[in-house]
């Protein structure tokens, strides 16, 4: 296969003639599907809805009390500290929108020694490569989503929290086919030796709920009692007590959302462990 032979853009052909040695021959070249809906993206606005929902709250307690003198300071302050959540709820919300921009400049490339996949950074002009050679275990796992798309997994990195970030040939049309073609020019398997039976991952119980349903209830009721002792404007009269105040409200909010956080993880836990 020759690159002259694809509908690739010239300057995708040039990323891939750089990437590739004289002596590799191509064999397959493939661009992601460009969606704005992804799985996981569910999950994602959820948590970007109730991040936001929260700063909301804190900054129109903020608001309320703009006009009192006395704590505009204070009140600044704590406008200035909330502007990196902020930024960090605006990118969740326009996440698929970059992803999608992503995915347009991204290439999957698979030669005869190994597979590339040529994606955009964000700061540099020329694209992050990752290079997989091919081996009988090249292909960790393969996602289908329905009609057809789906993932081939070649590699996974475990991120903060247990959560998992799949790697390799994402989001392509005919998964199945895709997978045919790699698999016929992978080298055979060596014999297969007898490994002992692991124990399946272990299933989150009631109790291990139960520290985050405590500490949620708790913070809970101390967010509720204090935005309703911020809604009297008597206590802004001291700046102190109404900057103290509105720390408070944030560092509260920050508290329920990471235990809402915890118990949704959990249990999407429970449930694919269930299935399994």
């Amino acid at each position: 296969m020759k690159l002259s032979d694809t509908e690739l853009p010239v300057q995708d052909r040039a990323w891939i003639e750089r990437e590739l040695t004289a002596d590799e021959q191509l064999l397959l070249v493939q661009k992601p599907m460009t969606s704005l809906w992804k799985p996981g993206y569910a999950y994602r606005m959820f948590f970007a809805l109730l991040w936001n929902g929260t700063l909301s709250l804190a900054f129109l307690g903020i608001v309320s009390h703009w006009n009192n003198a006395a704590v505009r300071l204070p009140l600044l302050v704590c406008l200035l500290l909330l502007l990196p959540f902020v930024l960090v709820g605006v990118g969740f919300l326009i996440s698929p929108w970059w992803e999608r921009s992503l995915d347009r400049r991204t290439v999957y490339v698979l030669t005869d020694k190994r597979a590339l996949v040529l994606r955009p950074s964000t700061f540099r002009r020329r694209p992050v490569a990752r290079s997989y050679p091919l081996a009988h275990d090249l292909i960790k796992e393969v996602r289908e989503y329905g009609r057809g798309c789906g993932d081939i997994v070649m590699e996974q990195l475990w991120a903060h929290g247990g959560h998992c970030i799949p790697l390799g040939f994402l989001f392509v049309q005919n998964v199945h086919e895709l997978e045919y073609a790699i698999h016929t020019h992978l080298p055979d398997a060596p014999p297969k030796v007898q490994e002992p039976e692991t124990a399946p991952a272990e299933r989150p119980t009631l109790w291990s709920l139960l520290p985050a349903l405590v500490i949620l209830f708790f913070a809970a009721r101390a967010l509720m009692a204090r935005l309703n002792l911020a809604a009297d404007p008597e206590l802004f009269k001291d700046s102190n007590e109404g900057g103290q105040s509105l720390a408070v409200i944030l560092i509260l909010s920050l508290i329920c959302y990471f235990c809402i956080s915890s118990l949704v993880r959990k249990g999407i836990c429970w449930v694919k462990s269930r299935k399994n």
